[in-house]
């Protein structure tokens, strides 16, 4: 447990006692813990308070890993219902790539390459997904701002604590957005590099809509997307996707301090496109999950929450090189 801690401290991420149970015994919950630093204008330290760090207050629930999508895992076991809930705001995809997640007011929703937003989600599953009850804590309005540059410089200004985690959503009007949908995928998969070859983009002049998304530190590594991601989704909730580029015209931003990640980690078999595969149930995994000893506190339920000592210091490496050599950005985001 020592050891864990120790190297998690290199990368500026603390563990709770609880989060990682070496004898494999059940935990009382915790997750890896984020944040610390400097978060006001004088550069004081501040910290999370003990509340957020113990409760569900500011916590990215997350299923799968950047880096799995990145390589072509494109099927998850975690249905895209449990990324629903109240208030929440997030970001992801569906089993075999099949268009964008939106989450906003607690709503999925699904935009496909063809261009059609639909909320029938809740037979579909999700091998990427990062979610957020959303409670902002800041809230500011930009006027016109020329290019997606401009908007995450005018972020960063607003929000210059870059140790520290943040959940956005920017609501308003946009004189220009360029979103984009991948094509759905089939088995074998390609990489995701190679699948975002043939995405479908889509140009909405003059639209009023909310960008939801996160504003991720170096050290969350291949985990998730490092710096921003955007989602976008329009008010009459017929144009979406993943953000390319935008102008504003006028917009409020409200923001979110992230100090938590719940993670569940993928290590089910699957069938293509299709989820769980059958014959399989979820609690013959589970059984298997627990033979294989410590657990990193996962997702509600502790469905695919366990992984070995190995598999945790697998996570490492290229977080450990964010803090060594700067910033390890992942070259494709959903």
């Amino acid at each position: 447990m020592a050891i864990y801690q120790r190297l998690l401290g290199v990368l500026g991420v603390s563990v709770l006692c609880a989060t990682i149970n070496c004898a494999g015994e059940a935990d009382n919950g915790g997750a890896i813990a984020l944040g610390g630093g400097t978060d006001n204008a004088s550069g004081s330290p501040t910290e999370a308070p003990t509340s957020d760090l113990l409760g569900k207050a500011n916590k990215i629930r997350q299923f799968g890993t950047l880096d799995q999508l990145n390589r072509g895992v494109f099927d998850g076991p975690a249905s895209a219902s449990r990324a629903s809930g109240s208030n929440f705001l997030g970001v992801g995809t569906f089993n075999a790539l099949d268009g964008e997640m939106i989450v906003l007011d607690g709503v999925v929703y699904q935009f496909t390459s063809d261009g059609v937003v639909t909320t029938n989600t809740s037979n579909l599953f999700t091998p990427f997904a990062a979610v957020i009850s959303f409670a902002p804590t800041k809230s500011f309005t930009a006027g016109a701002l020329g290019g997606f540059s401009a908007l995450q410089g005018f972020l960063t200004a607003s929000l210059p604590n870059q140790n520290m985690g943040y959940a956005i959503k920017i609501h308003g009007t946009f004189s220009t957005m360029r979103t984009r949908s991948p094509r759905r995928q089939t088995a074998p998969y390609p990489t995701l590099a190679q699948a975002v070859q043939t995405q479908v983009t889509f140009d909405y002049p003059n639209v009023t809509g909310t960008m939801v998304g996160f504003r991720l530190p170096s050290y969350f590594g291949t985990v998730n997307a490092t710096g921003y991601h955007f989602h976008f989704i329009s008010d009459d909730r017929t144009k979406a996707g993943h953000v390319l580029d935008v102008s504003t015209d006028s917009v409020t931003v409200e923001a979110q301090t992230v100090t938590e990640l719940d993670l569940a980690i993928q290590n089910e078999e699957l069938e293509p496109g299709r989820g769980p595969a059958p014959g399989r149930p979820r609690r013959e995994g589970e059984r298997a999950a627990r033979a294989r000893g410590p657990r990193l506190r996962g997702a509600p339920h502790g469905r695919f929450g366990r992984v070995r000592p190995a598999e945790l210091r697998a996570l490492l490496p290229l977080s450990l090189l964010a803090r060594r050599r700067g910033a390890v950005h992942s070259p494709i985001r959903l």
